[in-house]
């Protein structure tokens, strides 16, 4: 198992995917919130794999729905969208391009986090311990992520498919 920070899951992830609209639920249930994400770019540099990549990003057609329960809360959260991006080692120049739109749900309480991919995930190295634990994996198929409510870290508890370590890839 996997551990990062949810806010690098958000980065990573939720960054690179969009909401998949699912049915609203029971009639008594408030509509949906549907959000368009105009077209954007972005780019950071990250150390999850212990040195630098460079992550050109351009996000296009995201879709973000909120779902609601009788009550009116919130209840899920669908992403859907187009991302594709290139990772770059900056070290060395080596490059990866890859397509990581998702799609996903995200539960609104825990930011537990399913879906069928492709996804890029991350986490940061523990600058506290000798040993490299920042990770960068490319997964294609079902993920499911839960999250430590007290840690914010986030465990992947299983994947499907092909995972790829970007790490090895761009070492």
């Amino acid at each position: 198992m996997s551990k990062i920070r949810w806010g690098t899951l958000c980065g990573a992830v939720v960054v690179t995917s969009l909401l998949i609209a699912l049915p609203a639920g029971p009639a008594s249930a408030a509509k949906p919130d549907v959000d368009r994400s105009p077209a954007d770019t972005d780019s950071i540099v990250s150390e999850d794999c212990g040195f630098e990549i460079q992550q050109d990003v351009t996000f296009t057609q995201g879709v973000t729905l909120t779902l609601y329960d009788r009550n009116g809360d919130v209840r899920e959260l669908h992403v859907v969208g187009s991302f594709h991006g290139t990772l770059t080692n900056v070290e060395t120049g080596d490059s990866i391009q890859l397509n990581f739109s998702g799609p996903g749900r995200i539960d609104p309480d825990t930011f537990d986090l399913s879906g069928t991919g492709p996804w890029l995930i991350g986490g940061p190295d523990d600058p506290t311990t000798t040993e490299n634990e920042g990770f960068l994996v490319f997964v294609r198929g079902q993920v499911v992520a839960t999250t430590d409510s007290e840690t914010g870290v986030v465990t992947i508890e299983s994947t499907t498919g092909q995972v790829t370590d970007i790490c090895a890839a761009l070492a």
